[in-house]
């Protein structure tokens, strides 16, 4: 969100602005920044007030949400409320990989009740990384946590892709980059844009 600000420059608000809210209305979201606490005001109350103008439509007349993505990843806790919410959509939450999605962002697409991205989109998976200073046993309460919670987003990956237990234990300390078309292979992505479907097929 940011960075579309920059790029219209601060005399643009207005057209800033107009674009958010086309976007919105189309139920578009524009997910163009870290995994952090402020996807509850930006992507969460939106899935959930959606779903609340949605409760008396059937699930196959509800008009989708999609959620466009490019990011670097960030918090997980916060990652998971997110991947929750979309797992418990009764309104289709597509997701639209523009650049990458790494990290913490990579469970979106996997989540996503269909994933489209671009031949040269990017994914990426690694085992994040963790700073903790605290006294001897506070630091093993985080980190036992840390580990459950790394345990649970292996499951997501296990449950919602092609990538098997041993396959995720061979790529588990290294910086897993891949195009569309190995996401595709590995269950990540559903379609590539140009090859699987049209770019007309997703514009709303």
């Amino acid at each position: 969100m940011a960075d579309l600000m920059t790029l219209l420059g601060p005399d643009n608000d207005d057209l800033y602005n107009e674009v958010i809210k086309e976007n919105l209305a189309n139920r578009v979201l524009i997910f163009n920044s870290e995994v952090s606490d402020s996807i509850i005001e930006d992507y969460v109350m939106h899935i959930l007030k959606w779903n609340r103008e949605d409760k008396l439509i059937p699930t196959e007349n509800r008009k989708k949400i999609w959620i466009v993505l490019n990011s670097p990843g960030g918090d997980k806790l916060a990652g998971m409320m997110l991947l929750d919410v979309i797992k418990q959509s009764k309104t289709p939450v597509y997701c639209l990989i523009i650049s990458l999605a790494a990290s913490m962002a990579s469970y979106i697409p996997m989540v996503s009740w269909k994933t489209y991205a671009f031949s040269h989109s990017g994914v990426c998976l690694h085992d994040g990384e963790v700073g903790v200073m605290q006294t001897t046993r506070k630091a093993n309460d985080t980190m036992n946590f840390i580990k459950a919670c790394d345990k649970r987003l292996d499951n997501i990956i296990l449950e919602n892709t092609n990538i098997t237990e041993e396959y995720l234990d061979n790529i588990a300390d290294r910086e897993y980059y891949m195009f569309a078309d190995e996401a595709k292979e590995l269950g990540i992505v559903n379609y590539i844009i140009g090859e699987d479907c049209s770019i007309d097929d997703i514009l709303v």
